[in-house]
């Protein structure tokens, strides 16, 4: 049986680092081993707690 993903505080560090220096939501799943859901998931919580994240994807090329 697989052992269930947790976000430790290295893991969740390492998704902050590289979804600020501009990794897609997809590549950090394969990174990671989880689905994209999950990592844009936990994008929103990071913000929620009042971290500070870069926008997604879509908004980039809006700059």
């Amino acid at each position: 049986m697989a052992r269930p993903f947790v976000w430790s505080k290295d893991r969740e560090a390492r998704l902050i680092k590289a979804w600020n220096h501009g990794v897609a939501a997809s590549a950090l799943a394969e990174r990671f081993g989880v689905s994209e859901k999950s990592i844009l998931q936990k994008i929103h919580t990071l913000r929620a707690a009042g971290i500070e994240l870069r926008m997604g994807e879509s908004a980039i090329g809006a700059r």
